[in-house]
């Protein structure tokens, strides 16, 4: 199983990652599949939904993360690129 990425929005400014991570055959979303300007608990929800591992230079992500996993389930990761 490959793991898939979500480059949020703050990675996102950045479209030479996403370019060279699809260049290399790594499937990659970003926030243009779910609108610039969604709000994180969204983001969360849709990378839980699709499977994805999160990319992201916003710390908020970890409470979102952790609340999920003290509720019993798993999600497929997080990256958190420090800035």
């Amino acid at each position: 199983m490959a793991i898939k990425f979500f480059l949020d929005e703050c990675v996102t400014k950045s479209s030479t990652i996403a370019e060279q991570l699809t260049q290399k055959g790594v499937s990659v979303h970003t926030i243009t599949s779910i609108g610039q300007g969604t709000k994180d608990p969204n983001v969360f929800h849709y990378v839980i939904n699709y499977r994805l591992t999160l990319v992201t230079m916003d710390d908020d992500f970890f409470d979102l993360f952790q609340e999920h996993l003290n509720s019993g389930q798993h999600h497929y990761g997080l990256v958190f690129i420090e800035q």
